[in-house]
């Protein structure tokens, strides 16, 4: 009968990962150069019996051989009269036994699996069987996905243990060792130690065992409810800091999680980082429990009372408040009040006179300024304020001053292609249209009269104080000269003009040096048929005046 292996006592070198690497029949070099040595001197094997050896080794088959010595490399052992090599490595459940284990074999029948036929270099052949994987099938076979079991600790690696569990080798990885997480197994357990683990995973194609210690310990999470109820304070020690989040260890093998949205009320945290580092105490407010999904949300701004909950009733609709301008954007200020609580200044709230200015030309960083409440949503954790309604409002002034016709004084402040904005007083500005521009001239760009920086006088044909609307002209402020210009230039007369442009209906020149007009196309139509642009720009004309109407 085969006698059952004892329980191995000491760790040997070498992990489970790297052995599973390497052939699992191939036997060291000491090992091969016996297994030559073995069939030497001795009989030679009928070919009857290799051919049946090689059907045994292609079905590994279990054989029955008596051991027969201790040699280098292994046991010599007896197959029907035919020695054959045991090597050390296959000898025993264990890759490396100790000597002791070796001998106690010596004399004894044992079942073995047929492992190989290897020829030396003279062609000697020999036979080769392996006791170790006729023991991982019997202890394969009697395992079951789920079953508890004892073990002995045979090997201590960077990623788990091995634990002998009658015949085979089991891994425990890290993660399996306990609820606890651990760097390395040595802190838990000692090579030879006895443990008991659970059969997590069981893979006969690879004999490969996954065991857990952890399955058979009581878990930390159990009962967290009573232990740790939402809504309650709670001291934990920050273990790891992330992008998103902080984890937080409350006890031995339970970790909350800080979302970055709930570090602070008033600021928006970029990183957890900012407020909280590995190793700091501090206290939480419990948010979230799901012991089953072992999940446990904790709140670092809840220790704080939550200044939105009374913002609407501290700041109402209309209330002076002073606020530091800490961003500026495109289309808004940023800043933050007293009490900590971000505020916004739309660029549309930032001058009376500019509709949608850059908030970078009217206030800077760092700045502190007054402001009005315009709008308080404390669900969205927003504040709207109002830096123009905080200052005068230079439109009501202007309201008992100006009136429709009224003469005004002021300066370009920007040409734009089809008007130009010009400041008559701080805070106002009127638009003077293309149009309003000359009596004489047509323009294609305001630039062509004005320029940035220009004083001129203006009167006003538009005024509107609520919509903030004052339309100017600038030809009105000057005699019309049409009157003179007709007595000038009577219909039929001819005059030198200067080509101008192109249009769709004709073409545009100019008399003198202030009037333009207009050449219908049909007055030119024979050049038209030879080129699409009679003239260049600058190209003097004689032209005949046909028609004078002030009002084109």
């Amino acid at each position: 009968m085969e006698q059952s292996l004892p329980l191995p006592a000491e760790g040997t070198p070498g992990t489970q990962a790297e052995d599973e690497d390497r052939p699992p029949t191939a036997p060291s070099n000491q090992e091969r150069t016996t297994a030559g040595d073995t069939d030497g001197g001795g009989p030679s094997i009928p070919e009857e019996l290799l051919a049946e050896f090689e059907r045994l080794v292609q079905e590994r088959a279990i054989v029955e051989v008596e051991v027969v010595e201790r040699i280098r490399g292994g046991l010599r052992v007896r197959y029907h009269d035919v020695p054959g090599l045991l090597p050390t490595s296959l000898a025993t459940a264990k890759r490396y036994p100790r000597e002791s284990e070796l001998r106690e074999l010596i004399g004894q029948r044992l079942h073995v699996v047929a492992h190989e036929l290897r020829k030396n270099e003279k062609g000697a052949p020999t036979l080769i069987f392996s006791r170790r994987h006729f023991l991982e099938d019997l202890a394969l076979a009697r395992l079951r996905a789920g079953e508890e079991l004892e073990g002995v600790v045979t090997r201590l690696t960077t990623f788990g243990a091995f634990v002998d569990i009658g015949g085979i080798e089991g891994l425990i990885p890290l993660a399996e060792l306990d609820h606890v997480p651990v760097s390395t197994p040595s802190k838990l357990l000692q090579v030879g130690q006895t443990v008991r683990v659970k059969v997590l995973e069981i893979d006969l194609a690879k004999r490969r065992v996954r065991l857990s210690r952890k399955a058979l310990l009581p878990s930390p999470w159990e009962g967290l409810h009573e232990r740790y109820p939402v809504g309650a304070r709670v001291r934990g020690i920050v273990r790891r800091v992330l992008p998103k989040a902080a984890l937080v260890q409350l006890e031995p093998g339970v970790d909350g999680i800080v979302p970055v949205e709930e570090l602070s009320w008033t600021e928006q945290i970029p990183h957890p980082a900012k407020l909280l580092s590995a190793g700091q105490e501090a206290e939480f407010v419990v948010v979230e429990v799901s012991p089953e999904r072992k999940r446990l949300v904790l709140s670092l701004r809840r220790t704080e009372p939550n200044p939105w909950e009374s913002a609407a009733e501290r700041y109402p609709i209309g209330h002076r408040v002073e606020v530091t301008i800490e961003r500026l954007t495109t289309t808004a200020a940023h800043g933050r009040l007293d009490n900590g609580l971000p505020a916004m200044i739309p660029a549309a709230e930032l001058s009376w006179s500019h509709t949608r200015p850059a908030p970078s030309s009217v206030l800077r960083v760092g700045q502190r300024i007054e402001a009005v409440v315009l709008q308080v949503e404390p669900e969205r954790q927003l504040i709207v304020l109002s830096y123009r309604k905080a200052r005068p409002n230079p439109w009501d002034e202007l309201s008992s001053q100006l009136t429709v016709g009224s003469r005004v004084q002021g300066t370009v402040r920007r040409v734009l292609p089809r008007s130009a904005v010009v400041e008559i007083t701080e805070g106002v500005e009127g638009l003077i249209p293309l149009q309003e521009l000359s009596w004489t001239r047509r323009p294609l760009h305001a630039a062509e009269l004005l320029s940035a920086g220009q004083a001129v006088e203006c009167i006003v044909t538009e005024f509107n104080p609520t919509e903030q609307r004052l339309i100017l002209s600038l030809r009105q402020a000057q005699p019309n000269p049409w009157h003179e210009l007709a007595e000038r230039y009577p219909i039929g007369s001819e005059h030198e003009a200067i080509f101008l442009r192109m249009h769709q209906a004709g073409a545009f020149v100019r008399l003198g040096s202030e009037l333009d007009a207009f050449m219908p196309r049909s007055s030119f139509a024979p050049l038209l048929r030879k080129t699409k642009e009679p003239w260049k720009p600058g190209a003097q004309l004689r032209v005949r005046i046909r028609e004078f109407s002030p009002e084109a």
